[in-house]
């Protein structure tokens, strides 16, 4: 009985495997930047700020987040938003 109870969710966690590997790009694909996320300390490499201009941004509402337990992730696509919306290129003259 308890082998048929196991047998059954491992089967119930293999369907849901094959579903997520349907969901990821193939070999070439892109993937779309809506669903890309990066953690705090890529997000500070990145944009090469310190962990207090991210709360900073965080706090102002500037860049929003996700937080997992303790750990914060960013869109990709919400940074390039926010890099286009509060940050101005200089040109040069």
């Amino acid at each position: 009985m308890v082998n048929l109870e196991i047998e059954n969710l491992l089967q119930q966690v293999l369907i849901k495997l094959e579903q997520i590997i349907k969901l990821m790009p193939k070999d070439g694909e892109q993937y779309d930047k809506n669903f890309q996320y990066i953690d705090n300390s890529d997000l500070l490499k990145l944009l090469k700020i310190s962990a207090r201009t991210a709360q900073d941004y965080r706090d102002r509402g500037i860049l929003p987040h996700s937080k997992i337990q303790s750990k914060l992730f960013y869109k990709l696509s919400d940074i390039e938003q926010m890099m286009m919306k509060h940050f101005n290129k200089k040109v040069n003259q």
